[in-house]
């Protein structure tokens, strides 16, 4: 895996599914499992400040190009995505790139609140 050459696809981007428990008085608690780690491009396509009850916010999308896989093609707007620390919504299902079965893009969208 040393030698392994990532190219433009070096981020390391894990997908996360949404797994309901509960807690000790039967209580639903969310919590995210890691549902696949891969490698992706990041392409920063749009940011918007915008203002929610009074506050502003800014909210950025991002496209996450992935080598296809499976597994990444089952990915819907109940998961999310974690990169560098930042959680990402997604905002549009997966999509395989000029249907080639080559590259799987995902659109995800993070909010960041203003202080």
């Amino acid at each position: 895996m040393a030698n392994q050459r990532f190219g433009r696809r070096w981020q390391r981007v894990v997908v996360q599914r949404r797994t309901d428990t509960t807690d000790a008085y039967g209580e639903p608690i969310p919590a995210w499992a890691t549902h696949a780690t891969r490698r992706a491009q990041i392409i920063p396509l749009e940011a918007s400040e915008q203002h929610r009850d009074g506050m502003p916010y800014t909210a950025q999308q991002f496209r996450f190009e992935f080598r296809y896989d499976k597994v990444l093609d089952g990915v819907n707007a109940k998961d999310r995505l974690q990169w560098n620390g930042r959680t990402f919504d997604i905002v549009s299902p997966p999509v395989n790139w000029q249907l080639r079965n080559t590259e799987i893009h995902i659109i995800g969208r993070e909010v960041a609140d203003g202080s």
